[in-house]
C-alpha cells in the first residue's frame, strides 16, 4: 500500500493516517475514516483546499484546489478531469 493522493508512490508504512471526515467536524476514528497519507501529502491536505472522499476501500475520489478530479485505486491514478470539447469546425 501508498500514500492515497493522487499519482503518490510513498510507502503507507511511514504514513499519517488521515482522517478522511476531519475529526474536528465530527469524523471518528474508525477504518472507514482513515487513510494512508504521506507526511508532505496530508499536510498539503490539511493546509489546503485538496478534499477527497472515499468511494469504497481502497478508492478514493480527490478533487484539487483548481478544480481538478483524480480518481485514486489500487490500479493507480486517473484523471477526470473533464476536458473542453472543440466546438464544431474548430
Amino acid at each position: 500500500r501508498t500514500c492515497v493522493h493522487p499519482y503518490c508512490t510513498k510507502n503507507a508504512r511511514w504514513a499519517d493516517l488521515d482522517h478522511i471526515i476531519e475529526w474536528t467536524l465530527g469524523g471518528r476514528t474508525d477504518t472507514w475514516n482513515l487513510a494512508p497519507l504521506c507526511r508532505s501529502h496530508h499536510r498539503n491536505k490539511t493546509f489546503s483546499s485538496w478534499t477527497y472522499t472515499m468511494i469504497e476501500p481502497g478508492c478514493y475520489l480527490w478533487r484539487s484546489p483548481l478544480g481538478q478530479v483524480y480518481l485514486r485505486d489500487g490500479s493507480g491514478t486517473r484523471d477526470l478531469t473533464p476536458r473542453p470539447v472543440d466546438p464544431p469546425g474548430g
